[in-house]
């Protein structure tokens, strides 16, 4: 058996329960992604609505959660990821009360 052929299968597996440990070490974090799960509906018709983008034509990604009930959601645009040249494109960053589900502020990349 060669070493190099198991050493990437190794060190898979090493990450993987380090992932899994970490995540049982804070579910704080568990649980944000469990609430941010119910806000990227209200999220997608947002993006719909005002952009009129198609909804495989971008990807939600969820940042941060922030202490005052903010989260913080990336939203890509299928069209700058193959874009020749990196730059703002047409994602950008929205900042989501989840009181409310409103639309607090969005930040458009340059």
């Amino acid at each position: 058996m060669n070493i190099y052929r198991s050493l990437p299968c190794a060190i898979g597996l090493v990450l993987s329960f380090s992932y899994v440990s970490a995540a049982a070490d804070n579910p704080r974090k568990l649980d944000c992604e469990d609430r941010a799960k119910n806000l990227t509906g209200n999220i997608r018709l947002y993006v719909e609505k005002k952009y009129g983008w198609e909804k495989g034509a971008y990807d939600i990604d969820l940042v941060k959660c922030e202490e005052n009930h903010v989260m913080i959601f990336v939203i890509s645009n299928k069209y700058d990821k193959k874009a020749k040249y990196p730059g703002g494109g047409r994602s950008f960053e929205i900042d989501v009360d989840e009181n409310n589900s409103e639309s607090i502020r969005e930040y458009h990349y340059e």
